[in-house]
């Protein structure tokens, strides 16, 4: 989980969406209970211009513990 996380932030930092989303998937496929994955998902679709993925995403952070600083900070 955590070598998919530190790709997709690495992948969004260098603005590599696409690399990003694929890395961030993985995480979430990886462990679905994870809200930081969830969160970096959601931030990545909503950069790719997926709003209504994104918001599914980050509810889906909140709704597995994540702040909502966590989920608005990426």
């Amino acid at each position: 989980l955590e070598r998919h996380l530190a790709a997709a932030q690495a992948a969004l930092a260098r603005g590599d969406l696409a690399v990003g989303l694929a890395a961030a998937s993985r995480a979430v496929d990886h462990d679905a209970r994870s809200d930081a994955a969830h969160g970096l998902l959601g931030q990545i679709l909503l950069r790719w211009g997926d709003p209504a993925g994104a918001l599914r995403s980050l509810e889906r952070a909140v709704a597995l513990g994540a702040t909502d600083a966590d989920v608005l900070i990426a």
